[in-house]
């Protein structure tokens, strides 16, 4: 059973928030000290402006091209199907770092003409939820925090509209990193499932939403 619970994230998302206006624009000052991993030494990085907001139509290049520099954690898309997963995707987002193209995300609601195995799984086996099929940042900000930012969006937004919030993470091959994160922010596993003709197992995950 998953439970209801108070989301840290939340909190996360709204630190620092200068405007908002349920994802038109989300807009935060951005501070970072990056060292090397070892402790060696230590760098100031510049205060940078992090914009979360809509997805647009001249956005569809960028993500196509970061969708695509991610295969095989994303499967592989043309343009066409980025603009037609874009479009009909219950949020999708784009992370800006002072202007610049940072990294996307979007979600999907039951009941879309979508082939994914996974939300086919979660189709089956939930009459409600939102489905984050892909997100994605690029190298260069993954320091950035952009992921949880995103997360915390979509928490926020679908908290007491869907009770649930699910995604898959792979662990054949397993990746460790996603898990822990996934799970420290209160994600549980539901289920998995083999794909790409059995070369991969998923845990497929579920975050329950507060009413």
């Amino acid at each position: 059973m998953l439970r209801r619970h108070r989301h840290r994230l939340i909190g996360a998302a709204r630190q620092g928030v200068l405007g908002v206006d349920h994802f038109s624009l989300v807009v935060e000052q951005h501070g970072q000290r990056l060292g090397h991993r070892g402790g060696a030494s230590v760098g100031e990085v510049t205060h940078s402006q992090v914009v979360i907001r809509r997805f647009a139509e001249h956005d569809v290049p960028a993500a196509l091209a970061l969708n695509n520099e991610n295969v095989p954690e994303l499967n592989e898309l043309d343009a066409p199907e980025v603009a037609r997963l874009a479009a009909l995707a219950e949020t999708a987002l784009v992370a800006e770092v002072n202007g610049e193209f940072a990294g996307f995300c979007w979600t999907i609601a039951p009941g879309q003409p979508y082939g994914s195995l996974n939300y086919g799984w979660f189709s089956r086996t939930y009459e409600r939820f939102v489905y984050l099929d892909r997100i994605a940042v690029l190298p260069t900000f993954r320091r950035y925090g952009i992921g949880r930012r995103f997360y915390a969006a979509l928490v926020e937004e679908y908290t007491g509209r869907w009770p649930l919030l699910t995604c898959e993470v792979n662990v054949r091959p397993r990746n460790d990193a996603s898990l822990a994160f996934h799970h420290s922010i209160g994600f549980r596993e539901v289920g998995q499932q083999d794909t790409d003709g059995g070369k991969k197992t998923v845990s497929l995950l579920a975050l329950r939403l507060e009413g």
